[in-house]
């Protein structure tokens, strides 16, 4: 009901927060059993808009990913 599907832009389905706008980040955060939607800032920060489900990168796949790396985010 809160939720819509998308494309990103790697080319995969995604199911996500109603609240999220094309400019958004998908993030895989170590430790989740999901993906999140996170929104950039303008004092480089993130803000939480909600989890969401991506095609091949449910169950660990993210991390197989040639283009896949760590990186670390500060949330507002």
């Amino acid at each position: 009901r809160y939720r819509y599907f998308c494309l990103t832009s790697a080319d995969r389905f995604s199911w996500v927060a109603h609240r999220a706008t094309k400019d958004d980040k998908i993030c895989v955060i170590r430790g989740a059993r999901v993906p999140f939607v996170l929104r950039p800032q303008p004092s480089g920060r993130y803000m939480l808009v909600g989890e969401c489900w991506v095609d091949g990168i449910m169950e660990g796949e993210a991390l197989e990913l040639e283009e896949f790396q760590w990186e670390d985010v500060s949330l507002i």
